[in-house]
């Protein structure tokens, strides 16, 4: 379970709620900043997605060109919510947390301790115990409300985690899906800007690239893929049916 401890708390725990309801281990993960989405692996590790960034890192390396762009053709100052495109992109983006079954704790940046988290755009800094990784292209994430960047709080996403440890990590901010192992490498990443409400491909086949405006809740089964996607005019599901590019068998002795 995810929850803030005190409704002026800006600091959300996780907690084991046993199959009585009541909590078991209160505080398994503290002082996360904008927490959501939370999932287990088949090990017990801890994944969960927080509006933190890695420390130096306020976006994703392959938006540098991009902004770099637009920067030279004149745009508005940085600073001001979200105007920048600099400005939109940090505060769009946030991580998945990788913890071990025995938890861990953020916590502001003090003393020698070396930070690994930060709240864009940059100015408080944060140390993690516990933390394994941190995978940083989920979005669209709402940043920590007690920043000096903090324009929108009104959008988060859902990445889930099937039954073979993959995660399925909404990217809106890139309009697509971004497929990971349980070590956050990229296995693939399905999807492709597109305002239509058609999807290539006949139902049942591997179909063409799949149009995606505003990827932002995604589901796992064991056949198939369900993404969220805000359309013009109303949310749409669009269900990827997964199959494979190659297959191989073996004897178990």
């Amino acid at each position: 379970m995810l929850h803030f401890p005190t409704r002026s708390s800006a600091n959300a725990l996780v907690s084991v709620i046993g199959a009585d309801g009541r909590v078991k281990r209160k505080g398994v993960v503290e002082g996360l900043q904008a927490a959501t989405s939370l999932r287990l692996d088949s090990r017990g590790n801890i994944y969960v997605a927080d509006g933190l960034r890695p420390v130096g890192r306020p976006y994703p390396p392959e938006i540098d060109a991009f902004a770099k762009r637009l920067r030279t053709r004149g745009t508005t100052p940085r600073g001001r919510h979200s105007e920048a495109v600099e400005d939109t992109y940090g505060e769009a983006y946030g991580v998945i947390l990788r913890f071990g079954p025995d938890g861990g704790k953020i916590a502001p940046a003090a003393g020698p301790a070396k930070p690994r988290l930060m709240a864009y755009p940059g100015r408080r800094q944060f140390t993690a115990d516990g933390l394994l990784d941190v995978y940083g292209r989920i979005s669209p994430m709402s940043p920590p409300r007690n920043v000096e960047f903090s324009a929108c709080w009104c959008l988060h996403p859902m990445f889930d985690i099937d039954g073979y440890d993959r995660l399925f990590v909404p990217d809106a901010m890139q309009f697509r899906v971004r497929v990971l192992d349980a070590h956050f490498n990229e296995i693939l990443a399905f999807g492709t800007y597109g305002s239509g409400m058609k999807v290539s491909g006949a139902p049942g086949s591997a179909g063409g690239p799949i149009p995606l405006e505003f990827p932002s809740f995604v589901h796992a089964s064991d056949a198939a893929v369900y993404v969220t996607d805000a359309a013009p005019a109303a949310r749409r599901v669009i269900r990827a049916i997964l199959t494979y590019r190659t297959e191989q068998t073996c004897e178990i002795p």
